[in-house]
């Protein structure tokens, strides 16, 4: 694998890209946590996508001598924004932040030993804690999915999510040859690019939790319409298993579709798409999913059960 730009002792520099929309409230927290960092080959790039609040004030309040900024005529959405972040990129290696999150001290330092441990490596992630607005933790994210490595990392992440986009490290050569995020998905480019880029190489991991996912009102991370995880979602997982054929057995297969119509499914009915999340769990018990469970969730989500549980709480 190619290297970029390097500075003393053959040390990697690592271009941070920021996506910020709007993101005023938040965005001296996420830019102090990576000014904070132990490591010190860094380079800052803020794309503000058009923001209309005072984020572009936030911005001018930095002059740091390896921060730069960018400024979009108009709002393309977060993919976009992340690629012209890539496109700029000087470093070797590519790390994303969302304005709402934040970094501990030695994220970038601990990826980078994991980095440099194996060289086929194509992304590395790390665990990230929950957080409220205050800063309070409140449990590990993904902490029911079990982060793999190596080679057969894509097999997991067809199955499920469990990297997240603030917690990556990628480098830069891969990103431009898989094109970036595609801009067009509203919803799952992330999962869609780790699971493109796991099967260019080795997916590394530091088990630790080294970032701050922060939930906020309007973050792009909480939710959205039930209807894209059919438009997008869905189609997204389908080219890949098409994509990798022979590569897994018929019950790998039937284990991702399991999962994935399972995970889709109770998506849609719980947010009231009853007729197509009612499909879904139907296809993913056909390919083994657990009848109990499914079941156990169609009638905890039924309408009816919803205002009695809500009536008896209270």
């Amino acid at each position: 694998m190619g290297h970029g730009i390097t500075v003393a002792n053959n040390t990697p520099l690592v271009s941070v890209v920021i996506p910020a929309f709007n993101a005023a409230a938040t965005l001296r927290r996420t830019l102090d946590s990576v000014f904070a960092q132990t490591y010190a080959a860094l380079e800052v790039i803020v794309v503000d996508d058009a923001s209309t609040d005072e984020t572009p004030d936030v911005i001018a309040e930095y002059s740091q001598t390896n921060f730069r900024s960018i400024r979009l005529s108009g709002n393309g959405g977060v993919s976009a924004a992340r690629n012209v972040g890539i496109e700029a990129a000087q470093g070797e290696l590519i790390a994303f932040l969302d304005a709402d999150d934040e970094w501990l001290p030695e994220k970038i330092s601990r990826q980078i030993a994991e980095y440099k441990s194996r060289p086929n490596i194509s992304l590395v992630s790390c665990y990230a804690n929950n957080v409220t607005l205050s800063g309070e933790i409140l449990d590990r994210h993904n902490a029911h999915r079990e982060a793999v490595t190596g080679a057969r990392a894509w097999l997991a992440l067809l199955k499920y999510p469990f990297i997240f986009t603030s917690a990556v490290m990628i480098p830069k050569a891969l990103l431009i040859q898989t094109g970036g995020f595609d801009p067009k998905m509203r919803v799952a480019e992330d999962q869609d690019l780790w699971i493109q880029l796991a099967r260019m190489g080795e997916v590394g991991f530091v088990r630790e939790s080294l970032v701050l996912k922060r939930y906020v009102p309007q973050s792009l991370s909480i939710g959205g319409p039930a209807e894209d995880q059919l438009v997008y979602y869905l189609p997204m997982i389908m080219r890949h298993i098409a994509a990798v054929g022979n590569e897994i057995s018929s019950a790998e297969r039937r284990e991702i579709l399991a999962d994935r119509y399972r995970q889709i499914g109770e998506n849609c009915y719980g947010k009231g798409l009853y007729g197509p999340g009612l499909e879904l769990i139907g296809k993913a018990i056909l390919n083994g999913a657990p009848v109990l469970r499914c079941v156990r969730f169609i009638v905890a989500h039924t309408p009816p059960t919803e205002t009695l549980i809500r009536l008896l709480r209270g």
